[in-house]
């Protein structure tokens, strides 16, 4: 299995649990130089924010415990395609 595969099924991990837990099939993986720098899932149902989509809440994390800068060079895989 590639590292591609790998981060996707994590996703897809992410969002089957978040189905179980009461939200949305969505997950996100956010990884820099092949490590996962950040993960979460859609959290809609717990906030009632629509701009809480599984790829916001990663990148809103990572943002918030590094800095913007630390989003260079990192690769996000979701378990569906993100909103434009």
């Amino acid at each position: 299995m590639s590292a591609h595969d790998r981060y996707l099924q994590r996703a897809l991990v992410l969002a089957k649990q978040n189905i179980a837990d009461g939200g949305r099939p969505f997950g996100a993986v956010l990884v820099r130089n092949d490590e996962i720098v950040a993960e979460s899932v859609n959290t809609f149902h717990l906030s009632g924010d629509p701009t809480a989509h599984a790829e916001l809440n990663a990148v809103r994390d990572l943002a918030a415990r590094q800095g913007s800068a630390a989003l260079r060079e990192c690769v996000i895989y979701a378990s569906g395609q993100p909103c434009p």
